[in-house]
């Protein structure tokens, strides 16, 4: 059975050093705070990169269309903002397959 380490440099006198002696001397709880923290943003990340694959067939046409709502303006009425988050429910081709975004939230 082989083990494969990452070994890095020691000279007492660096200052990675130090740091590596901090993180030796980290209490076993904290260590495991600490690995939970790592891990759950992880997660958070993989979700959000997700979310953004998932999207990203209706980003040109919803460019296009919210372009043709508000053009230059800033300031949207509410009858712009309704046609807006009426692009949610156009269909998009994806594969030959009329998808629409809506359905993701199902």
């Amino acid at each position: 059975m082989s083990i494969k380490l990452i070994l890095e440099p020691y000279f007492p006198n660096q200052r990675h050093s130090a740091f590596f002696k901090l993180q030796i001397n980290l209490s076993h709880d904290f260590k495991n705070q600490l690995w939970n923290k790592i891990i759950r943003q992880k997660i958070d990340n993989s979700s959000r990169n997700l979310a953004d694959d998932l999207i990203e067939p209706w980003r040109a046409m919803v460019d296009q269309i919210a372009y043709g709502i508000i053009g230059n303006e800033f300031n949207l009425s509410m009858k712009q903002r309704r046609e807006l988050t009426g692009i949610l429910h156009r269909p998009c081709k994806i594969d030959d397959k009329l998808i629409r975004p809506s359905v993701f939230g199902r």
